[in-house]
Formats: structure tokens, C-alpha cells, sequence
């Protein structure tokens, strides 16, 4: 089980290495069960004789644990590399410092700008 940790709106990668022993080219295909969380490019080459990593994002829209799943299938071997993902999104980290200097018994108007990522 590979676990991630990140604040909602964040995004944090691990690469994983896959290691090819044998003297044929693999050609991988990634499939991804589960939220949209979990990221990855949907193909990947590693050479004979050689290690390549594949670079997994995990960027949670909110805070809360998710679950998933990725498959990197081998076309030449007909084998599957299985991986259990889990991530956990912590609280949102602030996203801006407002100082606001007013006088005693002034008035003062401040228009406070709120991002929502689910627009």
C-alpha cells in the first residue's frame, strides 16, 4: 500500500520505479480505480535492461482519507503491477495574510476574495 499525505488543494508526487530486467521494451498502460485524487500519466516506456519511475500525484480536493487503486499493465508480459493507494487530505493551508489597518472608531469596507475549487 503506497500512503499520501497532503492539505486539500495541494499536491504531493512519488515516483515509483519499475525495473526491467529482460531484453524487450515495455510498453505500460496505468488504469486508476477510485476518486480523481490519485494522477499519473496513462502510459509509460521503460527499456530493456533499465529502470524508469512513474510519477504518481495525489491532490485532494478536501479534507478526508480516500482509497484507490493503480494498475500498470505490462502489453509485453501480460502481466500486472498492482499498487493500493491510499491518501489522506489534511485541512487546507491558508492561501493568503490580510493585514487591514483602521483607526479607532473609523469605518473601513474590505472585500475579502474566496477561491472555490468547485467551480
Amino acid at each position: 500500500e503506497l500512503e499520501f499525505v497532503a492539505p486539500a488543494r495541494q499536491k504531493v508526487t512519488q515516483e515509483i520505479p519499475i525495473v526491467n530486467g529482460t531484453d524487450e521494451d515495455w510498453m505500460l498502460a496505468a488504469q486508476f480505480s477510485g476518486p480523481d485524487a490519485f494522477k499519473g500519466a496513462s502510459s509509460m516506456r521503460v527499456g530493456r535492461r533499465s529502470t524508469a519511475n512513474y510519477q504518481l500525484t495525489f491532490e485532494p480536493e478536501w479534507a478526508g482519507d480516500v482509497k484507490g487503486e493503480l494498475v500498470l499493465a505490462n502489453r509485453a508480459t501480460g502481466e500486472d503491477m498492482k499498487f493500493e493507494l491510499k491518501g489522506i487530505g489534511e485541512d487546507p493551508l491558508a492561501e493568503d495574510h490580510v493585514v487591514i489597518t483602521c483607526q479607532a472608531r473609523d469605518r473601513l469596507t474590505h472585500v475579502f476574495t474566496v477561491t472555490n475549487p468547485a467551480d
